[in-house]
């Protein structure tokens, strides 16, 4: 399964010219706000969320969001939509589950509202084992079918499989060789005990 997590217009612009002619599918995970977000906010927006060791000058011109049209373009090519919280928030940094709720769920029903679709899959905000919570956790596998981590592994020896998925982050200035090495599982090793804890979570 191929995914694209935040909901960056280049993301479509992949789909569109690379993905569609080969005739595969991928996973968007997207966060709500930031489709609605105003053009003069979408740096700041960028900086204060996503990517918070950037400040707002050094975040590119071309990084721009989705709109509702284009993630309907994207349902339309047969593609899937996820949701990816309200606002990129780190939820292990969150106490009160009336925000987890908020980020977690409204984001989910935003979504469904707005694209008129049922929401079955969800992906942690930035991904590592410190990103996210027991309680984000418990919030999320109340309301989504499918819980998609940052951690690296196989997916076909979980035995949790469907709220412990695991993903391996490929980045377009990563080596052909880098690639396949992480492809082939050569990191897995060091998620093992990430893993171990994060699937302890879910087990009570």
């Amino acid at each position: 399964m191929l995914t694209f997590d935040d909901g960056y217009l280049s993301n479509k612009i992949v789909a569109e010219e690379i993905l569609e002619p080969l005739g595969i599918k991928a996973l968007f995970f997207i966060i709500s706000d930031f489709v609605d977000i105003q053009d003069t906010q979408i740096k700041k927006f960028i900086s204060d969320n996503i990517y918070p060791s950037l400040s707002i000058k050094q975040v590119p011109d071309f990084w721009m969001p989705m709109r509702w049209k284009d993630l309907e373009v994207l349902l339309q090519k047969g593609h899937s939509i996820g949701g990816h919280t309200k606002t990129h928030a780190k939820l292990s940094q969150i106490d009160s589950i009336d925000r987890l709720q908020d980020e977690i769920l409204i984001s989910k029903k935003k979504l469904e509202d707005k694209l008129e679709i049922n929401i079955k899959h969800f992906a942690y905000t930035f991904g590592d084992l410190d990103s996210f919570s027991k309680d984000a956790l418990t919030v999320a596998r109340k309301h989504y079918e499918f819980i998609h981590t940052g951690l690296r592994g196989n997916n076909k020896i979980s035995p949790n499989s469907n709220w412990a998925i695991r993903r391996e982050s490929i980045s377009p200035t990563d080596s052909d060789h880098l690639v396949g090495s992480i492809l082939e599982g050569g990191a897995d090793i060091l998620y093992k005990n990430k893993l171990r804890t994060y699937e302890s979570w879910g087990l009570f």
